[in-house]
């Protein structure tokens, strides 16, 4: 009897059995989910060069340079420190003298970076800028694993200086003591004599000036009427006249093909110290610099100068400041950072040029930067002046009759540059000035965080910073492939601020194991690199699935402690 009930039982258990397993076998045919590739971003950073050079010295101290001694201190700087500096010849001057850039950045990080710019001495008696960009570039290489913040500028700008547009200038400069000069050497007839630049300017006493001569005549009394001036030299020509076919054509600061040719700022007589060329661009100083500029974008930069102290910010067609906001916050900027008074020379309103400041300087450096490369703030960079040199003192009598007074000057020297001693502490004066330029240069904070993934888009979150305090990105934040293959961008970012939301991010495929490197940023501020990288998460089921199989697993355990206790 015993035996007839468990046999029952084992088949009431193998009925049961046989019911779960048809419940249990679909939940086990049904599909598995497998997980996609989790995306990790992580940021590429470039570590500072370790220094391993001493200081580098200047060459020539306190000493007005010609070309090659430039050549010297550019070289000496370069192989001094090669892990920061590199040098390229951007074309050639009228006489086929060298134009260099110089570039100073980490070497080792690869990724174009933000850029700044100073160019120097485009005006050939405004030669204590070439000085100044010499010191300058000490300065950056001497700073750097030293200043922790110059490192930091440096590590993620590229810094680049062109000391000397001008080179036969200042060559001429030196070689002839003629401190008047101005323009570029263009040979040109200018006495129309069919002979070219052969009666010009000279040191005739050998005591470093070409003196000018001022002419009056005598009034009643002991008043003096002023008639004209005339300059040392002699009659080269044998033609009865002195100096009437000098040295010296265009302006390179009137050459530019912005407002190109327009009066008062600039002329069209080559005859004008101020004459703008035959053409936008005729003279290979100015072509050279156009090449150079128009494959860089240039948030911020500066074009120094001499003959007053000012920093001049471009203007529109009847005076006003372009970027009238900015320009009024940095003009207060610089009247904390530079020396007292130095910026005397410039009305602080930001609607208004002084009156002697000409509006859209014709042919001009900074209006055709901002005009035509996107340059929001290029500075004209005014960095010496010596008012007292204009004084009487510095006039002395040259001869004298019963109807004349010829009063000699030799202060245009004085007016345009230092005595050489002051060199050097005129650069220290300005180095605020410098830092301020390298603070301002648009640049980024980033951070990407990924966060979902579907089939190959990435959806990841954006922290980006603009750590400029007064200038924005200007254009959009871009992420890209390094093939340049845009991804995602955001807008640009205003000056100090953040931003932080969400880009998608296609990719052709996100299988485990790869890796893609991406860009983020933009011409101005430079481009940062991440690390997208995709990591299996393994296999995952419906809940559904879940819920099935442990329903089943549960009724499987019931029945076998039932048959247990049967037994």
């Amino acid at each position: 009897m015993r035996r007839m009930i468990r046999t029952h039982e084992m088949r009431r258990a193998t009925v049961l059995l046989g019911l779960l397993s048809v419940l249990i076998l679909p939940v086990f045919l049904m599909p598995i989910e497998v997980e996609a590739a989790t995306p990790v971003i992580t940021a590429l950073e470039t570590p500072s060069i370790e220094r391993t050079w001493d200081d580098v010295s200047i060459l020539y101290p306190n000493t007005y340079l010609n070309s090659s001694m430039v050549e010297d201190e550019v070289e000496n700087i370069h192989t001094s420190v090669p892990e920061l500096v590199d040098v390229e010849v951007i074309g050639q001057s009228i006489e086929n003298r060298d134009i260099l850039s110089i570039r100073i950045t980490n070497e080792d990080a690869p990724q174009q970076k933000a850029k700044t710019l100073v160019v120097a001495h485009h005006h050939g008696r405004e030669k204590v800028t070439v000085n100044t960009a010499i010191y300058f570039m000490q300065w950056l290489v001497n700073s750097y694993g030293e200043d922790p913040q110059i490192t930091e500028y440096i590590d993620t700008q590229e810094i680049y200086v062109i000391p000397t547009i001008n080179p036969d200038a200042l060559n001429y400069i030196y070689n002839n003591s003629d401190h008047w000069l101005r323009k570029n050497l263009r040979p040109y007839d200018d006495d129309g004599d069919g002979q070219i630049d052969e009666d010009p300017y000279e040191d005739v006493n050998d005591d470093g000036y070409v003196t000018q001569y001022e002419v009056w005549t005598k009034g009643v009394g002991e008043q003096l009427n002023y008639q004209y001036a005339y300059y040392e030299g002699i009659d080269n020509d044998g033609d009865g006249q002195f100096n009437e076919d000098w040295i010296g054509h265009t302006d390179l600061n009137r050459n530019y093909d912005s407002y190109w040719g327009l009066e008062s700022s600039a002329s069209l007589d080559p005859l004008s110290q101020v004459f703008s060329g035959t053409a936008p661009f005729s003279e290979p100083e100015t072509q050279a610099f156009r090449d150079f500029a128009l494959e860089h974008s240039f948030g911020m930069s500066y074009s120094l100068h001499t003959g007053i102290n000012a920093t001049f910010f471009v203007t529109n067609s009847v005076g006003n400041w372009i970027e009238g906001s900015l320009y009024s916050q940095m003009w207060n900027d610089y009247e904390e950072i530079l020396p007292p008074n130095f910026n005397y020379y410039l009305d602080s309103s930001a609607t208004t040029s002084n009156a002697r400041a000409p509006s859209t300087l014709s042919g001009g450096w900074g209006d055709w930067m901002y005009e035509e490369r996107g340059c929001i703030a290029p500075i004209t960079f005014e960095i010496f002046n010596n008012a007292s040199s204009e004084g009487e003192e510095l006039y002395y009598l040259h001869e004298e009759n019963s109807t004349h007074v010829i009063m000699a000057w030799n202060g245009i020297f004085e007016y345009f540059a230092p005595d050489e001693p002051y060199i050097e502490s005129l650069w220290l004066e300005l180095i605020p000035s410098f830092e301020y330029l390298l603070e301002q240069t648009p640049r980024l904070s980033l951070s990407l965080q990924a966060s979902t993934i579907q089939d190959t888009e990435v959806q990841a979150s954006i922290t980006a910073t603009c750590l400029s305090p007064r200038i924005e990105t200007i254009d959009g934040v871009d992420v890209q492939l390094l093939d340049g293959t845009l991804l995602d961008s955001i807008p640009a970012i205003d000056a100090g601020h953040e931003i932080s939301t969400s880009v998608q991010l296609e990719f052709t495929s996100a299988n485990e194991g790869e890796n893609v490197t991406i860009r983020v940023g933009n011409e101005f501020s430079g481009y940062y690199r991440f690390l997208v990288s995709f990591i299996s998460g393994g296999t995952t089921l419906d809940p559904l699935v879940i819920g099935g199989i442990t329903i089943a697993v549960v009724a499987i355990v019931i029945v076998v402690i039932y048959l247990i206790r049967k037994r």
